[in-house]
């Protein structure tokens, strides 16, 4: 993995563009509360909330976790992360790692306006990859 990938990934695990991730369970099921020892039931249609923020800055999954250490990412180390605690970029059918990264042509703000917005606006393209 080149540098500028692992300070990409590393930069998303620190500071991830959400805090949480939601899910609709499509089929129940119950998994183990690992803090209290309890069985937790999930049912078709409800509502999951991950936090990414907490896993991500999770000593048990990432050592000194408030570092920034590009360093993780590099290909040499990044077997010894678990690939479900990288969520910055999503996770299951909608990951965007799959997706291949193209260079955003410089905009110009607009300065008249109270949020941070392209003069004129911007398009977006989403083509499947092959």
């Amino acid at each position: 993995m080149k540098y500028i990938d692992a300070v990409i990934f590393e930069g998303m695990r620190k500071w991830p563009s959400v805090g949480l991730l939601d899910r609709i369970c499509t089929k129940d099921i119950i998994l183990n509360d690992p803090v209290s020892n309890k069985d937790v039931s999930f049912k078709v249609g409800d509502n999951v909330q991950l936090n990414v923020i907490g896993i991500q800055r999770d000593p048990k999954y990432f050592e000194n976790p408030m570092k920034f250490d590009p360093e993780r990412f590099y290909d040499a180390n990044r077997q010894n992360i678990d690939p479900n605690t990288i969520l910055s970029f999503g996770f299951g059918p909608r990951i965007l790692e799959r997706h291949e990264k193209s260079v955003v042509p410089l905009l110009k703000l607009d300065e008249s306006s109270p949020k941070l917005e392209p003069k004129g606006g911007f398009v977006v393209k989403l083509c499947k990859l092959e």
